[in-house]
């Protein structure tokens, strides 16, 4: 069983979009419909949606998506997460990810790729051996303009130990279910599913357990990659951490995790 494993920082908080920019060869152009511009992908709030406008791709066949971003400067990464997903009028049937060693470039160092069986997915994590990358892009292919809503490269914290077995994970429409005066019920289906997790770890070691107290520490959503390496855009419900010292340098620890529908 693999270990648990979670995405803390998104480096794309600080990032650059490059699209629209000069030098040669040419950047893809700017793909966005206003307000929601490519930047909005940015800023760690899944519901802030980037709408992509023209197909704009010039890595492979000019009918596709690219986003370039610039992180600043040469740091670790070792996945990338792309949430809040959709595709009014068509779907998303592939997505790449990947940097350049230089900008710009048309020399793509491709570092996951995934082909979807005819419906878009909510959101998709990419995960992989950690690069030093600058510059890096998303490759969308669709049948339509696609929307996202979070783009999140980050170093990934591996904490060394599985969850418990036993541990439950409950998914659910999201909906409101109100019971009404005459006993009936008024249920209003709000679409995305959610999911509730509830994950223990015992006994770990007490440096495991310090490494699970850095999900506390971090602001915002964070990503929870499972065990099966599907990775879903989470918060700690409570911002609590539950640990109980066991002796002998063991801990136990415990949380609820909530999806970002």
């Amino acid at each position: 069983m693999a270990n648990a494993r979670f995405l803390l920082t998104n480096l794309a908080s600080t990032a650059t979009i490059k699209n629209g920019t000069g030098g040669s060869p040419t950047p893809p152009a700017r793909s966005e419909e206003a307000p929601f511009v490519m930047e909005r992908a940015l800023n760690g709030d899944r519901r802030s949606l980037w709408k992509a406008d023209a197909a704009n791709d010039v890595l492979y066949f000019g009918s596709d998506y690219q986003m370039d971003l610039d992180l600043g400067s040469t740091v670790g990464v070792s996945a990338v997460h792309i949430g809040g997903m959709s595709c009014p009028g068509g779907v998303i049937t592939s997505m790449e990810v990947g940097y350049f060693a230089s900008y710009p470039s048309t020399t793509p160092v491709i570092l996951g790729t995934v082909n979807f069986s005819g419906t878009t997915p909510r959101d998709h994590t990419f995960t992989f051996n950690a690069v030093s990358a600058r510059y890096l892009y998303v490759w969308i292919g669709a049948s339509a303009s696609p929307i996202i809503g979070n783009i999140f490269p980050a170093q990934m914290l591996d904490v060394g130990a599985a969850p418990n077995f036993g541990g439950q994970t409950s998914h659910f429409r999201n909906r409101i279910e109100q019971q009404l005066e005459d006993g009936s019920m008024l249920i209003n289906e709000l679409g995305y599913e959610g999911a509730d997790f509830s994950l223990s770890f015992s006994p770990v070691l007490e440096a495991t357990g310090t490494l699970l107290r850095r999900l506390e520490q971090a602001s915002g959503t964070i990503v929870y990659v499972d065990p099966d390496d599907v990775g879903y855009e989470v918060y700690l419900k409570g911002g609590r951490i539950n640990v109980a010292k066991l002796g002998g340098g063991l801990v136990s620890v415990s949380f609820e995790l909530g999806r970002c529908p």
